[in-house]
């Protein structure tokens, strides 16, 4: 404004016009050094931390065991011996009333041990007619190869044990143990692993003699249900 005079100028125009006019531009000032940061000596960075998976198998198996301390006292005969025409053989089992795994029933416990005398695994046998069998081992890593279980009222073979009856399931084994309540019967989880346990039961029973009663699954294998008859 000159004496109420207005004079309008674009942006561009008025700067131009006005470079040399120094009022316009403040004092210069010299930016202050900023003081250097004292740095650290260079650490060694902290090793990754894996996050530790649970180990669900040695977590169930601590179930099973706790649930072993209070056993059935007088267990009645289990529901799967009694299908199998062996229910007057239940006490010779430990019968265990609880959840395992997030599941709850009456389960049948069969230890397998391995030549050492360990349990490894337990065998669970619930009350269903299918799907009732479940195995918990020590741990995730345990190693199921060549254990069995002992039939009857021990939970390992005597020393001197001289004749083992060797079957792949618990049913065909405890039959074998009614039929002759003298011999000493195992049980050896599945067909695979029925030699590898005779290899077991050798390294602690030396010159032991071992009668082997596979399953002869002929049917199914007749049937074209399996390529192979898997028990002989």
């Amino acid at each position: 404004k000159n004496g109420g005079n207005k004079t309008v100028y674009n942006g561009l125009e008025y700067l131009l016009t006005r470079l040399d006019d120094t009022s316009l531009i403040p004092s210069y000032i010299a930016p202050t050094a900023l003081p250097e940061k004292e740095l650290s000596p260079a650490s060694t960075p902290a090793p990754a931390v894996e996050k530790s998976e649970i180990d669900r198998a040695a977590a169930w198996f601590k179930e099973v065991e706790k649930l072993l301390e209070n056993p059935a006292p007088t267990p009645a005969p289990h529901p799967y011996l009694v299908r199998k025409g062996l229910g007057n053989f239940s006490h010779l089992f430990k019968i265990i009333n609880g959840k395992v795994a997030g599941k709850t029933d009456s389960y049948l416990v069969i230890p397998f041990i391995n030549h050492e005398n360990e349990v490894v695994f337990y065998q669970l046998i619930g009350t269903q007619e299918t799907n009732n069998k479940r195995t918990i081992k020590r741990s995730d890593s345990a190693d199921m190869k060549g254990c069995y279980a002992v039939i009857g009222a021990v939970s390992s073979l005597p020393t001197n044990t001289e004749y083992v009856c060797v079957a792949e399931g618990v049913a065909t084994a405890l039959t074998i143990y009614a039929a002759n309540m003298s011999q000493c019967v195992v049980c050896a989880y599945n067909a695979s692993n029925i030699l590898h346990a005779v290899e077991n039961l050798v390294k602690v029973h030396t010159g032991v003699n071992i009668a082997i009663f596979a399953d002869n699954n002929h049917e199914k294998f007749e049937a074209g249900k399996t390529e192979k008859n898997t028990g002989l």
